[in-house]
């Protein structure tokens, strides 16, 4: 499709052509899933509110490299309303999991950003299991699980984080 076609349907009303026009860039675009364009893209539809678009966006970034999807990503796991949905936690759950490996500080700051619980969790809980998270400099991953718990006074967000305090209270 031309860039001007691209455009169009991704200004469409309907989110199924938008999520669909998506779907087609990256399909469009095998061998160059990490240029400019289709990572802006992909940028900007993470940004869109229907949860058809969002579950396009989360499936489209498992084929991006893992220093692209970061923006993306918080993006999506900041939505309001994306919890209730069926597919889209896990989705957007792959997409962040591989990324504690790339930089473990700005991965526990994802768990700021989520308006997820079941993903604020799974944060936690990878930054626990983290192999060197006891030691030095990835300490960072547990020091900045705790500063979260410390600043968030809303008690949901501190239950959500609070389930790595129990893996290391029982396995230290």
């Amino acid at each position: 499709l031309s860039a001007t076609m691209h455009k169009r349907l991704d200004e469409d009303t309907s989110p199924v052509v938008r999520a669909w026009s998506l779907r087609m860039a990256m399909e469009s675009n095998r061998g160059e899933r990490n240029g400019a364009e289709l990572i802006q893209l992909i940028e900007k539809a993470a940004e869109d509110k229907s949860p058809v678009v969002q579950l396009a966006v989360a499936s489209a970034l498992a084929q991006v490299d893992l220093k692209y999807r970061w923006k993306a990503l918080t993006s999506l796991a900041g939505h309001d309303g994306v919890a209730e949905d069926h597919n889209l936690p896990l989705m957007i759950w792959y997409g962040i999991e591989p990324l504690v490996d790339s930089d473990l500080t700005r991965f526990v700051d994802l768990a700021r950003a989520a308006e997820i619980p079941l993903d604020r969790n799974h944060i936690a809980r990878r930054v626990a299991s983290y192999p060197q998270a006891k030691v030095g400099h990835t300490k960072l991953g547990l020091e900045g699980l705790t500063k979260l718990l410390v600043e968030n006074s809303d008690e949901a967000f501190q239950l959500d984080l609070n389930c790595y305090h129990f893996r290391f209270r029982h396995h230290i």
